[in-house]
């Protein structure tokens, strides 16, 4: 696994269902850049699909780095490989109505860390 250059902590992000609709989960693993795990979280999210669990974990993943202050200032790599998720988060949409105020909130916390 590649780790992020020595300015750098990188964060991979997770999130599935089960189907098309189904149980679902959510994992974010914070490491420095040697790789070595800091954090990692992990949640059950109830009924979802796996687009939005994949955002759910983006979101929670951007608030885990806001709360921590060792954080502050230093460049943040975040890992997911949703393409549906990258492509709404780096677009100028919003994409399903349903994400609108997770996708606002996660462009508002990358605004933030830089």
């Amino acid at each position: 696994m590649d780790s992020p250059d020595d300015r750098c902590f990188k964060v991979n992000v997770d999130g599935s269902a089960r189907g098309s609709l189904g149980q679902a989960g959510i994992r974010d693993v914070l490491r420095d850049h040697k790789g070595k795990v800091l954090c990692i979280f992990s949640a059950n999210i109830g009924i979802q699909d796996a687009v939005t669990a994949e955002i759910q974990a983006l979101a929670r993943a951007c608030d885990l780095c806001a709360s921590k202050p060792e954080l502050e200032g230093k460049n943040i790599v975040f890992v997911s490989y949703s393409k549906v998720v990258v492509s709404r988060i780096n677009s100028n949409g919003f994409g399903n109505l349903k994400h609108h105020q997770l996708i606002y909130d996660i462009r508002s916390h990358l605004n933030r860390i830089g």
